[in-house]
């Protein structure tokens, strides 16, 4: 029996290239606003309307889970400002992942090539999510940012008793 390590080398090859551009697939949209820290509504070249979910980061919370909090969150109205006068009313580009239980599409915003997910975390306005991430998402460039933001005690790392967004929902 001979091995052809041409062929299986080349098998390798489109396969990794095949999950790096299906991960990599990105559309264009134009952001109508964003209601959260992390989650916005977006309308794609065709007209249809999706509410996107900020793939690998959770932002401060606006008012708890079924508004049964009266109060925000510390850093919650900084982090909506923050991404609304970034993106809204702007065209991105969406890298698209699969759909949390809500319906929303997760997903990676991209403007002037830049992830806006990364650029809230920078900036000590959002924490990395700390449940499972979806297939074909990395989390090293959020775990970076949220360790310099947490370095440099910016927004939400600059409180000396800082809850996470999802301990605040648990309440």
């Amino acid at each position: 029996m001979s091995i052809h390590f041409p062929q299986i080398f080349a098998t390798v090859f489109m396969a990794i290239i095949s999950n790096q551009v299906h991960a990599q697939a990105k559309s264009k949209y134009f952001v109508m606003s964003c209601n959260d820290g992390d989650t916005c509504k977006m309308q794609d070249t065709a007209g249809k309307i999706i509410k996107v979910r900020l793939v690998g980061i959770d932002a401060p919370e606006t008012h708890g889970s079924k508004k049964k909090h009266r109060e925000h969150q510390p850093f919650s109205l900084e982090a909506k400002d923050f991404i609304n006068k970034r993106i809204a009313q702007k065209n991105v580009e969406l890298v698209t992942y699969n759909n949390d239980v809500y319906g929303r599409t997760l997903g990676d915003i991209i403007l002037d090539g830049k992830s806006v997910n990364m650029e809230i975390v920078q900036a000590g306005l959002a924490e990395c999510y700390r449940g499972k991430p979806p297939k074909d998402y990395d989390t090293n460039a959020c775990v970076q940012n949220e360790t310099d933001a947490k370095k440099n005690k910016r927004g939400i790392w600059s409180l000396e008793n800082y809850e996470s967004p999802k301990a605040f929902r648990k309440k």
